[in-house]
């Protein structure tokens, strides 16, 4: 035992001779201080003691002193400081600095232009009295830092005196203007009002202010200074220690220990090199038992993620063999509880240095997403709290409960006059004007009719079937890797590694430990793809389904690439070590610094990818010419007119702006390019009610999250071209400027609008194409397309229209189970509304039934004038009519239910035609489940399925997916009604 403790002692005092070896070399290269004697030491110690008493009176009392400041470059060892206790540290308020006296103290000569003339030889004349503070050529220290931004700056501190004596005499130099902004000025407090109080001028770079919402009141620092007698700078009386105020962590609430070791907890994905100090909650009483803590927490609001508590709603408690929930107890899967608390070991200890000592229990929580109102009966509000639609496992001893929380809802409204004030603003989502913003007329009505009465601006939609034909065959331009290495002529590996970047040390090959830290690389790969950041390059790249695709720009650049630098593609092609570091010795042997790679770096950089935006894998963006006719069908609503509708309305149909949406209102669908948008959520730069559409849809995620419940979370958001322009307004693709911005997901209201016929009519052209070009895809995912369209049109031929229409115009309305929704048809009256004859030809495309596939019917012989009708009858058929408009005879199309079965059906099955359907209102609550299956009618009879061949006599004829059928006569439609 001697033994051992003479050799700690013996290893202390080496530890402690290396620290003060340490420290002189320190004082010695840092501070040009030799001898690092006592009194040096001692004077930066009260220097730097000073330094943290001016910190704090800043901020408690305000500045004591406007021209003290740390005289050193470098701070002391913390075990330097002390021997202070008897110094009393004394300030001398002086003055403040004018503006251009602060610009000459802390600007360098390189600045110069932003200060007057009357002072710019101060800074660079050699004669200046001040020239000696301006070094053209002065030292930097990294000290330990890896930017060269963060390093230490060793330019000496410029003297105040002398300063204020050389600017003296260059004060008669200004002018009227200049002296009239060189003076100090008040404070500006702004508050918000209500009404418009003109416009900002725009200045330098700023933008103008198109409308000002706010007041300006100036305030003198002298009118609101408080003596130094008169600060407080204890602690309040009463203060609230032990209430928790959301947003603000608190180590309150669990008792902990803690441990300093070397855990390598991670910071930005990267583990820490030194010690980490770990906290290690304690275990309580009995919530190692799962029926203890089911009994205390199951359905109950607790608070999980300490120290940065979060509000959450407890659904189930697990732990290895059982679960529990408000359905009971049931059998608990080991490897499913195993993968449970692996997540939340990894994240809790090796991302927040917790760790919990006993995880044989878990909490499983919805976390609080924030609340919705509820409108009741006779006007009253009740305040709905929403949770999250997924589930997170915490340890059970790291839940938090019954603690005493900040109330913020002490304003919480509670009659529907409240909520929603006369005149206050409002967004409808109710049919037909889902979306439309809108003001309160009379709130007090609700308490007549249980209706408020409102007023909405019905704005006109556009149509964007150009635009979305358009970017489909602009999609089409991508193809995968391999693709285009064949086609390139060149390996997959060099495809690879060429498209991403590729950094080169200048000169002959070394050993890498010759090599600097700060070493220098020229990157001399096209940069289209960033595989560790997950990025691709707009225009260029895209990755999906783990595979890279580039588009025929992007080829066209690699085949220049390889043109004018064919030993890259060479020496790329001969190796197979992608992380090897590569010299410039390896490509060019025999033109080492030649300039070759300073040569491809500057191409590269006149390329026109180098400008083109990076984004996130797995983003979705509209091409540019996509964009111009977004824009042009958007320019066409102004000439449409906007209307205003007065309506009563039920509460629950009106959305209060800044108030999160009823999860029964929001889409059952994600955003998708094209959809329209509008702004329900105050943003910084989009002003509520902004209408727009979505251009470009991009995940975010958190690269550090805090919370376990964030971890691996996506949250998107959306680039929205608006319909006006915005004051901090983006462009898009060099285009659209001051329409474009990014918003997340939570601010905005997806506007379900009734596409129109010509919508319909590109979309029918755009599935046309895309059956042609791919007639090997499989018949199941085309049908299945086809039902999630969920649609029954009548679309218009696809040939030019060079004769009248004879088809007379007809519309039913009727509900369609498949869609969930009312659907509304009419025949003709349209472009592209029904059908058109050419020749005794008429083309219709007819889209998924229950009954029948998508194909295309071409009706021959048919006489003019005819009408066509559809009803659905039942959840599961739906029949046609192809009436005369003649005479009263009436002939069937064989094929729209009597395909199902016999060798016309694969005939016709091989060309399917996916039509999609546009965006339908929401139906009314007021269509029930009993309004599914209609009233047969004898106008309407379904058709039958005959079991013989028609005779083809005089009989009218179809194409159905190219083959020639014959048409039922009148007598062999004969059945009874539905």
């Amino acid at each position: 035992m001697d033994d051992d403790e003479d050799l700690s002692d013996e290893d202390g005092q080496h530890i402690n001779e290396e620290f003060e070896n340490y420290k002189r070399n320190y004082y010695m290269n840092k501070l040009n201080q030799e001898n690092s004697d006592s009194e040096y030491k001692k004077e930066q110690a009260i220097c730097y003691i000073t330094a943290l008493q001016w910190i704090l009176d800043y901020y408690y009392r305000g500045v004591r002193s406007w021209g003290w400041y740390y005289p050193h470059h470098y701070a002391p060892f913390i075990s330097d400081l002390k021997n202070f206790k008897d110094h009393v540290i004394k300030f001398d308020l002086g003055k403040p600095f004018l503006p251009f006296q602060q610009l000459l103290a802390v600007l360098p000569a390189a600045s110069k232009q932003l200060l007057p003339s009357a002072y710019r030889d101060l800074m660079t004349n050699p004669s200046s009295e001040l020239i000696e503070f301006y070094p053209e050529d002065f030292k930097t220290d990294l000290n330990g830092k890896i930017n060269e931004w963060e390093a230490v700056v060793l330019i000496p501190f410029i003297d105040e005196k002398r300063l204020l004596q050389a600017m003296e005499i260059c004060d008669q130099q200004l002018s009227a203007s200049e002296r009239k902004r060189n003076q100090h000025g008040p404070m500006l407090q702004y508050d918000y009002t209500p009404e418009s109080q003109g416009q900002c001028p725009g200045i330098y770079s700023l933008k103008p202010v198109y409308n000002v919402f706010c007041t300006e009141k100036p305030f003198w620092s002298r009118d609101i200074t408080v003596a130094t007698d008169k600060t407080v700078c204890v602690e309040l009386p009463n203060a609230a220690r032990h209430v928790f105020f959301p947003g603000f962590p608190t180590m309150k609430h669990l008792e902990y220990k803690f441990e300093i070791r070397g855990a390598r907890v991670k910071v930005f994905d990267y583990p820490s090199r030194n010690e980490n100090m770990i906290l290690q909650p304690q275990p309580r009483k009995n919530f190692d038992d799962i029926f203890t803590v089911a009994e205390q927490m199951l359905n109950q609001t607790v608070y999980i993620g300490w120290p940065h508590l979060v509000k959450s709603k407890v659904v189930g408690i697990s732990n290895r063999e059982k679960y529990i929930d408000v359905d009971g107890i049931k059998d608990m899967d080991p490897k499913r509880f195993d993968l449970h608390t692996k997540a939340v070991r990894e994240h809790l200890t090796t991302r927040m240095g917790i760790e919990y000592p006993d995880l044989s229990v878990l909490v499983h929580v919805r976390t609080y997403i924030g609340s919705s109102y509820i409108c009741g009966s006779q006007g009253k509000v009740t305040l709905n709290e929403m949770w999250s639609p997924t589930t997170t496992a915490y340890p059970a001893h790291g839940v938090v409960s019954q603690i005493a929380v900040q109330n913020t809802l002490s304003n919480q409204v509670k009659k529907i006059e409240q909520l929603f004030p006369e005149n206050s603003r409002i967004f409808f989502v109710g049919n037909p004007y889902y979306g439309s913003e809108g003001v309160v007329m009379n709130p007090l009505l609700v308490y007549e009719c249980g209706r408020l009465k409102v007023n909405i601006t019905v704005l006109p939609e556009p149509n964007f079937s150009e635009a979305k034909y358009m970017q489909s065959q602009l999609e089409k331009d991508y193809i995968n890797s391999y693709q285009a290495a064949s086609q390139i002529g060149i390996q997959i590996k060099c495809l690879a590694r060429l498209t991403g970047p590729v950094l080169v040390v200048k000169g002959a090959r070394r050993p890498k430990s010759d090599l600097p830290d700060n070493l220098a690389k020229i990157n001399i790969g096209l940069q289209f793809k960033y595989f560790k950041s997950q990025e691709e390059l707009v225009g260029y790249t895209r990755r999906m389904d783990n595979q890279w695709f580039m588009s025929s720009k992007a080829i066209k650049l690699i085949e220049d690439y390889i043109e004018r630098f064919p030993m890259v593609i060479e020496y790329l092609s001969s190796t197979s070590e992608r992380s090897e570091l590569l010299f410039e010795d390896d490509i060019f042997p025999k033109e080492v610094g030649s300039g070759k790679l300073e040569e491809i770096a500057a191409w590269l950089k006149e390329q026109p990818h180098m400008k083109a935006e990076k984004i996130a894998c797995g983003s979705k963006t509209m091409e540019k010419e996509a964009v111009e006719k977004v824009l042009e069908a958007i320019e066409e609503l102004k000439t449409l007119p906007v209307k205003t509708v007065k309506l009563q309305v039920k509460p629950h149909l009106l959305l209060k702006p800044d108030v999160s949406l009823p999860s029964h209102y929001k889409p059952k669908r994600s955003i998708q390019l094209f959809d329209r948008v509008v702004v329900v959520k105050t943003t910084y730069m989009v002003p509520l009610g902004a209408k727009g559409t979505v251009i470009g849809i991009y995940p975010v995620s958190d690269p550090n999250p805090v919370r376990l419940e964030c971890v691996k979370a996506v949250d998107n958001f959306y680039e929205v071209l608006f319909d006006k322009h915005l004051p901090n307004g983006h462009d898009v693709h060099g285009i659209a400027a001051q329409r474009v911005y990014k918003v997340p997901e939570s601010s905005v209201l997806l506007i379900f609008t009734q596409g129109n016929n010509n919508e319909q009519f590109y979309e029918a052209k755009l599935q046309l194409e895309e059956s042609r070009n791919n007639s090997s895809m499989k018949q199941g995912a085309i049908n299945q397309q086809s039902v999630n369209n969920s649609n029954t049109n009548v679309l218009a031929n696809q040939q030019d229209v060079k004769t009248p229409q004879v088809v007379q115009k007809g519309s039913n309305d009727f509900w369609m189970p498949s869609a969930n929704t009312k659907v509304k048809h009419t025949v003709g009256g349209g472009n592209g509304g029904g059908a058109v004859s050419n020749n005794n030809t008429a083309d219709f495309f007819m889209a998924n039934t229950p009954k029948s596939p998508n194909v295309p019917i071409r009706i021959l012989q048919n006489p003019p004038n005819l009408s066509m009708n559809f009803n659905a009858s039942g959840p599961t058929t739906s029949s046609a009519i192809v009436q005369d408009g003649q005479d009263d005879g009436t002939h069937a199309l064989k094929s729209l239910l009597g395909l199902a079965a016999g060798s016309q059906q694969t005939t016709a099955s091989s060309s399917p035609i996916a039509v999609c359907k546009p965006q339908l209102p929401q139906p009314p609550t007021s269509w029930r489940s009993d309004a599914q299956r209609l009233p047969a009618t004898n106008s309407f009879p379904r058709l039958p399925f005959p079991q013989a061949p028609f005779s083809t006599t005089n009989a009218p004829m179809a194409v159905i997916g190219g083959t020639v059928v014959p048409l039922p006569t009148p007598s062999q439609m004969a059945g009874p009604p539905q």
